[in-house]
């Protein structure tokens, strides 16, 4: 009985900790965003809260001429005023 207990213990962790945690860095990075977000995964609401945002947050794109990143709908760069082409 107490294995068992303890597989559950094990479950409910990766569930409720590290699930949020791995799912945020796996939306970060196919947004082109920073994956530094999942550092509030310390406390597994934060980390769910981050996963969420991350997750609904739009693409970015980096610009050709400052590299800075911007909307991947953007049409022109707002640092440098670069015109993308569409």
């Amino acid at each position: 009985m107490d294995v068992i207990y303890g597989i559950s213990i094990v479950l409910i962790i990766v569930v409720c900790w590290v699930a949020p945690i791995w799912l945020g860095i796996h939306a970060a990075r196919k947004n082109n965003r920073a994956a530094l977000w999942m550092l509030f995964g310390i406390h597994p609401i934060g980390g769910w809260i981050a996963f969420i945002l991350l997750a609904c947050l739009p693409r970015l794109k980096p610009c050709p001429q400052c590299a800075e990143k911007v909307k991947e709908s953007a049409k022109i760069c707002r640092f440098c005023k670069y015109r993308f082409n569409h």
